[in-house]
């Protein structure tokens, strides 16, 4: 999953690098050309994708998932080798300080919500009692499979 967020992210970085360093006007033809293909392959690509991550009888990933890889990777490639001079300028430490800062942030909320309270660690919740009618005795509702309480299970 983090994949597709990954590409997604490198895709949408491509557009304006790629605007950058072969000075294109944004109104440019070809960046409307480039975003209606990439918004097609790109719906293929995912529905690939996603049938890799839902479906367990899918083993590989689809031809389209490749080929939209590969073009992403050569799109970065063209921004690197035309934008060189750009990409090794080193970033303003009061913006590295607030990436580090945000990073930080995400994997302490990652580890408390995913490691220290873990599902099986809260608390269960309480059993309910539900009267059906009045002739007929109580029933106590379980989370997972609705038993019946112990009274009602003497009865039958």
């Amino acid at each position: 999953m983090c994949g597709i967020i990954f590409l997604f992210l490198v895709t949408e970085l491509n557009t304006f690098y790629l605007k950058f360093v072969l000075w294109w006007k944004p109104d440019h033809w070809l960046n409307f050309v480039r975003l209606f293909f990439m918004l097609l392959w790109g719906s293929v690509g995912l529905r690939e994708t996603f049938q890799l991550l839902d479906d367990p009888d899918c083993h590989r990933i689809g031809r389209q998932s490749w080929m939209l890889i590969a073009i992403i990777a050569s799109e970065c490639l063209i921004c690197v080798k035309f934008g060189w001079e750009t990409l090794t300028k080193p970033i303003p430490r009061y913006v590295a300080v607030w990436w580090l800062a945000g990073l930080a942030l995400l994997v302490i909320y990652t580890f408390v919500k995913f490691v220290i309270l873990k599902p099986t660690r809260l608390p269960q919740p309480e059993k309910e009692r539900i009267t059906l009618s009045p002739s007929r005795k109580s029933f106590v509702v379980l989370p997972d499979d609705g038993e019946r309480n112990s009274e009602d299970k003497k009865t039958q």
